[in-house]
């Protein structure tokens, strides 16, 4: 409660951030009255839960008039799921398209961990007609830039799945791999078993037949596996029981040993030197 009278007087002194703060309030859902606790600070009764879109729209909209990047992006979320306003995606798109050019206040905001990629999914919807994978990809980086994990395996899908014009295969996968690795190192189960199906794979020069631009390597790959399985990836397809019948015991125990080198290295007990 008393969080909500302060962003209110902020606000209706006009400071930006304390409309906003008010219109995610709104959204969200807040407490209307103080937290009855007893001696054991125990919550004595149920406690009245209020959501107000109309009043989320108000305080967006007023912040967003007035230039307040995040509360734009709120804005355009609340006309995309017709919360407090009749649904109306094309006036989400447009606003979504104007913050396209201020990207960066974004890039200085923490708040682009999430925005960011929440943006890049909607530009990379296909059969839409706000379908626009590059401007996906820049909101997909702001977002990595803020350390968003997610980010990054969302831009090596998308290489890996092709979608980017005039991109070959080759670069493509070169970039998915790219974008995997950095994933993986920050602890993405997903991005590490990408990594590992790279490293059995390999990726082949386009230009000169029989060439590697990634050397197979089944210890690497195997300690990739095992990592992203270790990290609760589901291998649905046995792919690391498989590995085994192709890698000597040693090496099992070798691979094992990078698997849990690295995943010091995402839980930052070690730095990384490059494996």
């Amino acid at each position: 409660v008393w969080a909500y009278q302060y962003f209110y007087k902020s606000a209706k002194g006009g400071f930006l951030e304390s409309k906003y703060h008010l219109a995610t309030m709104n959204l969200d859902g807040f407490v209307t009255k103080s937290i009855p606790l007893n001696e054991s600070g125990i919550i004595e009764e149920e406690l009245e839960f209020k959501k107000d879109y109309k009043e989320a729209y108000r305080w967006a909209s007023e912040a967003a008039n007035e230039g307040h990047a995040q509360s734009k992006v709120l804005l355009g979320k609340i006309y995309l799921q017709g919360l407090g306003v009749p649904q109306d995606r094309g006036r989400a798109f447009e606003i979504f398209d104007e913050i396209s050019s201020i990207k960066d206040l974004y890039e200085r905001n923490r708040e682009m961990y999430d925005l960011g990629l929440f943006l890049a999914r909607i530009f990379s919807a296909k059969d839409t007609e706000y379908y626009d994978i590059e401007k996906a990809i820049d909101f997909a980086e702001i977002s990595a830039s803020a350390g968003n994990t997610e980010a990054y395996y969302f831009i090596g899908k998308q290489f890996l799945d092709y979608n980017l014009p005039l991109v070959t295969r080759q670069n493509s996968e070169l970039e998915a791999f790219k974008w995997f690795k950095i994933a993986a190192l920050k602890g993405h189960a997903e991005s590490q078993f990408y990594v590992g199906m790279f490293y059995q794979i390999g990726i082949k020069s386009q230009a000169v037949y029989g060439e590697l631009l990634l050397p197979i390597d089944p210890i690497l790959s195997y300690a990739w596996y095992h990592l992203a399985i270790s990290n609760g990836y589901d291998d649905k397809n046995d792919t690391l029981e498989k590995m085994k019948n192709i890698i000597s015991s040693s090496q099992i125990e070798f691979a094992t040993y990078l698997s849990n080198y690295w995943k010091k290295i995402y839980s930052k007990q070690i730095e990384y030197d490059g494996f």
